[in-house]
């Protein structure tokens, strides 16, 4: 029984997913930490900030999981991407 393989496009994407998620998960909360100017840049722009930290969580475990899910062979991680990625980006 012969498995059909995956295209070389969608591993590199499904990789780049799970890495920029898992580094953007980690590098969120910290970016508040570290940058304290940040809340102040956020409320200048009108944008509430536990919203914006809640929204930048998400979206990166979105791409984490949907990473993860392409390079399983997972056909719901590419429908989530391709749901998540035009309106969920906004911050």
């Amino acid at each position: 029984m012969s498995r059909s393989r995956r295209p070389t496009s969608v591993t590199v994407i499904a990789w780049f997913f799970a890495v920029s998620g898992g580094m953007s998960f980690v590098m969120t909360p910290l970016s508040f930490l570290f940058m304290p100017a940040m809340p102040e840049i956020l409320e200048a722009q009108g944008q509430s900030v536990p919203a914006a930290m809640a929204l930048g969580i998400v979206g990166s475990v979105v791409l984490l999981v949907s990473g993860v899910g392409m390079l399983r062979g997972r056909r719901w991680a590419r429908r989530l991407c391709l749901v998540y990625m035009p309106g969920g980006t906004e911050v």
